[in-house]
């Protein structure tokens, strides 16, 4: 019989999907160097992993600064909680965003871990591959300012709806909560947080790094 301990239990290196999606990538690129059919894969691989580095690296880089300098009572406060405008301010943070599908993910991972609603992980989600501004810019390029404006629309449009969709089923019990969301004051404010904060800050460029880094 399992012991009740055995579900606290963190499942090991061998469990993990991702581990052997990279172990067998490895072994496929040691094979391309003595079997010309695998050639064809470690120059794809390659290639992919050039195009998709520094938008990663980007993302990777504005996760460890919003771990690292933005307090969770923040987070919790404009993107957790029942408020039809926290879904807003999701869309509107993903349509700021200038990194692609690959960074976006590191960045959603921080505000989860930071307290948002999985409702505004799954609008910020929608809206930054499509709704991003530096897209807009090269749709507006390609289709013009009236297409373009439309697909646009369209991103934006989705992305409230579906957050708002899972706000609903949040709010029945039907999607489990993010546990790392806080129980913010109602009288809270963020400008007044932060201006206490600004106040009492000392800079250390030091442990600055060191705290972008661990995020």
């Amino acid at each position: 019989m399992a012991s009740c301990c055995d579900k606290d239990k963190k499942p090991g290196l061998l469990s993990n999907t991702l581990f052997w999606a990279a172990f067998a990538a490895g072994i496929l690129i040691v094979l391309s160097f003595f079997i010309p059919f695998f050639e064809a894969f470690r120059g794809s691989f390659f290639g992919y992993a050039r195009i998709v580095a520094g938008p990663l690296a980007l993302g990777l880089l504005i996760g460890g600064i919003i771990d690292h300098y933005v307090p969770r009572e923040y987070v919790s406060f404009v993107l957790a909680g029942r408020r039809k405008r926290n879904i807003v301010y999701a869309v509107l943070w993903g349509f700021l965003m200038t990194v692609c599908s690959h960074g976006i993910l590191a960045i959603a991972v921080q505000l989860y871990r930071k307290g948002a609603a999985p409702s505004s992980v799954v609008a910020f989600l929608l809206a930054s591959p499509w709704a991003n501004f530096p897209l807009t810019l090269m749709l507006i390029g390609f289709f013009g300012p009236a297409k373009a404006a439309l697909i646009i629309l369209s991103a934006i449009l989705t992305a409230l709806l579906t957050g708002w969709i899972f706000q609903i089923l949040e709010t029945k019990g039907l999607i489990e909560k993010n546990p790392n969301t806080l129980d913010v004051a109602g009288g809270f404010s963020v400008l007044t947080d932060f201006r206490k904060r600004l106040a009492a800050y000392r800079l250390d460029l030091a442990a600055e790094v060191r705290g972008i880094a661990k995020g």
